[in-house]
């Protein structure tokens, strides 16, 4: 449509050549999102075969909590802040 009303000479240069360019961008952006997309769909997916890439949450055994005491036992005595002690 474009380069019809071009080549019929109801467009000037300058309008044409200002329309075109904002085209010519859309369709080079939407070439790049779809080869990309390709590119992705083709790539052996890593989070379905490996898992997530960072640690699972939680305790588990054998996992060493991030706490800045030792965690042990039920039994064992827990550090207490000065102002929650009873006495």
């Amino acid at each position: 449509k474009l380069a019809e009303k071009f080549l019929s000479g109801d467009t000037e240069v300058d309008e044409f050549l200002e329309q075109f360019l904002i085209r010519r961008k859309i369709m080079h952006l939407r070439k790049v999102k779809v080869d990309k997309m390709r590119e992705l769909k083709r790539r052996p997916s890593m989070r379905n075969t490996t898992g997530p890439g960072y640690p699972p949450a939680g305790n588990f055994p054998g996992m060493a909590p991030s706490v800045p005491y030792p965690v042990g036992p039920v039994g064992m005595p827990m550090p207490v802040s000065p102002m929650y002690r009873p006495f």
